[in-house]
């Protein structure tokens, strides 16, 4: 016997044989499918011991051969790890009644962003209709009436007072274009420059020491005059203050109760309502002529009230989970936001209403996929980002709190560039916290003109 036929097999061998009965299945349709590829335990090791790191500064770098299924396991296990987690908050922006340039961000949780933004445009637009009604009122009418009268009839004791006092010192007054003057009364008629003339010394000294004092107690009921003008001005100010407290009073309370767990919503509604009432004229009605120009109309158009507007930049809904961001096109304003502009005739500006959210903000307290090579080809995205994640705020927009991003290349040269590059990307996609203006280096990349702060991370 040779050695080859020492170790030949027989054909039956190297055919086994399963009887269908051992299978334990009557056919496929009754297996679950699998979940996970086949031969790359290590690597799904590796996705599920990434996923569960939850400190700042790790995350994960997927590299692979194309068509071995890595974007779709990492969504599977990210949207299994996603649903599991709790839903982030919405995400307001509200003016900044003390620096319109820099807008407040306000949290929300999941869902009440909307309401929040709903329930204060109903706010205003019932202000922009009970305030008129108010100021319409018998009462109010009556009231201020009342307060004039009041002060009319002081002004017409002070000058019957001073008119008294003329008189008895031989003076008179006399009504001219620019006002009125003072002339010396004799025999109940104002003398003439001739009779002035044929006076004494010692008489025309005496009525101009008179004419001396008398001016200084006009000067004094000018001034009394103007100070009951002002105090008139001021009562009236605060009776119309008091007015539009008690009518916006109710309704801000509502509000209060409503979302009385958030604090900063509450200082908010504080300074909306502290607005209201230094600015109520905003809300009443105004008679202006329109202007016709070029077919337009202006003129007629009620106050701008878009300060008490509330942008919802990010909304969520409630128990959905964890977002996942897949940004397909990663530019630098998808990544990080923009702030668009309005124009009103030819003049373009903007405001806190204009704000939108880019991946990062969406993405906020949840997940975002990239890749990479999409990211390194976009002008100035890589370094936005890197910007993001050093400073933890964002450039223009909120931040987010994001907990973990996933990177994928799929081509050879894409994947010698990332080699290149690994130390960096290895860092990609922490935590965002609260922080302020960014500063420092910008990379190149220009700033918007209107600086907005980021809301804090979750």
């Amino acid at each position: 016997m040779t050695l080859i036929d020492k170790w030949r097999l027989p054909v039956s061998a190297l055919t086994p044989t399963v009887h269908p009965d051992q299978l334990g299945f009557a056919d496929t349709s009754q297996l679950e499918p699998i979940e996970e590829p086949i031969g790359q335990q290590r690597a799904i090791e590796a996705l599920r011991f990434g996923l569960s790191m939850q400190s700042h500064g790790f995350n994960i770098y997927a590299s692979g051969p194309i068509g071995t299924g890595k974007w779709g396991v990492i969504k599977q296990m990210i949207t299994r790890v996603a649903q599991a987690a709790p839903t982030p908050s919405d995400w307001c922006y509200v003016n900044n009644f003390l620096d319109p340039s820099k807008p407040c961000c306000l949290a929300f949780p999941a869902g009440q962003g909307r309401s929040f933004k709903v329930a204060m445009a109903t706010l205003i637009q019932s202000l922009r209709r009970e305030i008129p009604l108010a100021f319409e009122s018998s009462k109010y009418l009556e009231a201020r009436a009342k307060l004039m009268e009041d002060t009319e009839s002081t002004k017409k004791a002070l000058f019957k007072a001073v008119h008294e006092e003329a008189r008895d010192r031989g003076f008179g007054f006399q009504d001219e274009p620019t006002g009125f003057t003072m002339v010396p009364i004799r025999d109940g008629r104002p003398m003439t420059d001739e009779e002035m003339g044929q006076l004494s010394d010692s008489e025309q000294d005496r009525i101009t020491q008179a004419r001396k004092e008398m001016e200084s107690k006009i000067r004094e009921f000018q001034s009394r005059i103007h100070a009951l003008d002002h105090e008139a001005e001021h009562r009236l100010r605060e009776m119309d203050r008091h007015v539009v407290r008690y009518v916006s009073h109710s309704r801000f309370e509502l509000l209060r109760k409503t979302f009385h767990d958030l604090q900063p919503v509450l200082d908010y509604l504080e300074r909306v309502q502290e607005d209201i009432v230094s600015n109520y004229k905003d809300f009443l009605h105004r008679e202006t002529p329109a202007i016709p120009i070029l077919g337009l109309e202006v003129g007629g158009r009620q106050a701008d009230l878009t300060r008490y507007q509330v942008n919802l930049v990010v909304e969520r809904t409630p128990g959905s989970g964890a977002p996942i961001i897949d940004e397909s096109h990663p530019t630098y304003t998808n990544l990080i936001g923009k702030i668009e502009r309005k124009s009103h005739f030819g003049v373009v500006f903007t405001d806190f209403t204009e704000i939108r959210a880019g991946a990062f903000h969406q993405a906020n307290g949840g997940y975002v996929i990239l890749n990479v090579t999409d990211v390194l080809r976009q002008p100035f995205a890589w370094d936005a980002l890197k910007r993001v994640i050093k400073t933890r705020v964002g450039d223009g927009c909120p931040a987010p709190a994001l907990r973990l991003g996933c990177l994928e290349a799929r081509d050879q040269d894409a994947r010698r560039q990332n080699r290149r590059s690994r130390g960096v990307l290895w860092v990609l996609n922490q935590r965002l916290e609260t922080g302020t203006d960014p500063g420092g280096d910008q990379s190149g990349v220009d700033r918007p003109a209107l600086y907005l702060p980021s809301p804090p991370g979750l």
